[in-house]
């Protein structure tokens, strides 16, 4: 089969969200298959996640960050002249907020498009200009990726579409290739996303408050950076909690840093498929989180991590100190989850990828 030339299209490369990580994983693992595959980036953080360690081409647009709807035209002009260079055979837009851009710099172009959607087409919070772009996705592009089944009902259901394709988020290959090593007398708790009104670390401030009044002596950390910085560390202030729950900020070694701590807490609005809880799971943590679809695929309630009631504070506070409170249970959520990340190889996912990518490529 001839070499397929694949771009994607991404905000930020070296951002350290879920969307930038696992681009970066099926990227680099598409490169090892043999495909040629460059990555447009619309701004590229200095001191950002580490770079893909295999790739074609990058090309940045823009040295700072930017706002789209300012420099739409600019983005599109060249982002097609990128596409017409590398004679692209199909683009994948990264996040919908960018399916304008990618929509308008294929038009009359050989080079089909492709919208991968990582948030729920029913998130309640969701603004206007987030609605528009979402609709332009789903009925300009030649194919639909859904992160998760929910999702993939959701977008049917909504826009009346019918070639959508769900392909789970992968675990990186270096923590599959590596012994889960939990560490049973670790006394810390572990948190990782963007400070941002989606991941809720309010809430997750009044949990902190209720387990420390019964287990004062553990810590909890933060990983992650975003615009709602200062509201957390207020709700950090009222609680009494400073030097026990930290805000650690975004760091380029998070690989290196889950296997420290005895759980995984996520406390999300909504997501798509979270590839931090993901890649906790492979690390051997038990997990917490409240309910929802997507995490559904990630955490066997009682197995290798529980799901709480959306938004029970209090809930989620018990489940924590029970495993605090019994550190056999934890040790048995570790083995389980020996059993579950390999469903997340990313050489299987990205055999899903490839077989979509050919048939858009050479569907008419």
């Amino acid at each position: 089969m001839a070499e397929m030339r694949i771009c994607f299209y991404t905000s930020d490369i070296r951002e350290f969200g879920g969307i930038g990580r696992a681009t970066r994983i099926i990227a680099e693992r598409l490169v090892k298959l043999g495909e040629w595959v460059g990555i447009v980036s619309l701004t590229c953080s200095e001191a950002g996640a580490e770079m893909p360690k295999i790739l074609t081409s990058l090309h940045v647009q823009f040295d700072e960050r930017v706002r789209l709807r300012r420099v739409f035209f600019k983005c599109v002009q060249n982002l097609r002249a990128y596409l017409k260079a590398n004679r692209i055979d199909v683009l994948v837009c990264t996040m919908e907020m960018l399916s304008p851009v990618c929509a308008a710099a294929v038009r009359g172009l050989q080079t089909k498009y492709v919208c991968w959607l990582h948030s729920d087409a029913d998130v309640y919070n969701e603004y206007g200009f987030q609605r528009q772009c979402r609709f332009i996705a789903v009925k300009s592009a030649a194919a639909i990726i859904a992160v998760n089944d929910r999702m993939a009902e959701q977008l049917e259901r909504k826009y009346r579409i019918h070639d959508i394709t769900c392909i789970l988020n992968p675990v990186d290959e270096r923590l599959l290739s590596k012994q889960i090593d939990y560490k049973l007398d670790s006394m810390r708790i572990i948190s990782v996303g963007r400070l941002s009104y989606q991941k809720n670390f309010e809430l997750l401030a009044d949990v902190a408050k209720l387990v420390f009044e019964r287990h004062p002596e553990w810590r909890w950390d933060i990983y992650g950076e975003g615009g709602n910085r200062e509201s957390i560390e207020r709700r950090i202030e009222e609680n009494g909690l400073a030097g026990r729950l930290n805000l650690m900020g975004a760091v380029s070694n998070i690989y290196e840093r889950y296997p420290e701590y005895a759980m995984q807490v996520m406390t999300s609005r909504y997501e798509g498929f979270p590839m931090a809880l993901l890649e906790g799971m492979a690390c051997g943590l038990p997990l917490i989180s409240f309910d929802m679809a997507s995490v559904r695929r990630i955490i066997r309630d009682g197995k290798n991590g529980f799901l709480i009631m959306p938004h029970d504070v209090e809930g989620m506070a018990e489940r924590i100190c029970a495993l605090i409170e019994r550190p056999e249970l934890r040790a048995e959520m570790s083995v389980q989850n020996e059993l579950y990340r390999h469903e997340f190889d990313v050489g299987r996912i990205t055999e899903n990828w490839l077989k979509l990518l050919v048939r858009v490529k050479h569907d008419a």
